[in-house]
């Protein structure tokens, strides 16, 4: 009646998905540590990654050293991760696809909703504003993969649901094109 464990790990529900914007070696937060800045059209975000890290794709058994080395602006990087504060995602799992020539302009950002009440025309997920106004929008999703309408979305979705949201760098602004309520893990 008694599991012993060799690893447990805790998955959050944070991802992000976009270009790099710059990495810095970062031994003041630890001395086996870079900080990677992502493009999110006119906001960044920062994530810190470290020994504890799992490294994948292009990545994948390479050292801090090494990943700081191949590393540069463009680079497109899937992050999963914890929010440590405002602005900053630990990455438990950090994938990159090494760009050679051109950009991969997607973006994809996914945590909890953060407006209290949640109220159409925006959201806000991890400090960065949504306006589906301003962006239109065009798709959203229900739990399941279900299509749903606008007025759906914002009668169903509350403070604290888990959201993607998805849209493309043009022009250095991010244009969203669609807003999902992910399934509950």
């Amino acid at each position: 009646g008694i599991l012993i464990a060799d690893e447990v790990r805790f998955r959050d529900a944070i991802k992000i998905e976009a270009p790099v914007a710059s990495h810095i070696a970062n031994p003041a937060v630890t001395p086996e540590a870079i900080t990677i800045t992502l493009n999110l059209g006119l906001d960044t975000f920062d994530v810190l990654v470290n020994e504890l890290s799992k490294l994948g794709d292009d990545a994948e058994g390479l050292s801090l050293a090494e990943l700081d080395n191949l590393l540069s602006n463009d680079d497109y990087v899937k992050v999963r991760g914890r929010l440590v504060n405002a602005g900053l995602v630990f990455a438990e799992e950090l994938k990159v696809k090494v760009i050679d020539g051109s950009s991969d302009t997607d973006v994809k950002l996914q945590g909890p909703i953060e407006d209290d009440p949640v109220t159409d025309p925006v959201v806000t997920i991890l400090g960065i504003t949504i306006n589906v106004d301003t962006d239109q929008i065009n798709v959203y999703e229900g739990p399941n993969d279900n299509l749903i309408d606008r007025d759906i979305f914002f009668n169903t979705v509350l403070t604290g649901n888990i959201v993607s949201a998805e849209g493309k760098i043009i022009g250095g602004v991010i244009d969203w094109d669609k807003l999902e309520i992910e399934d509950e893990e």
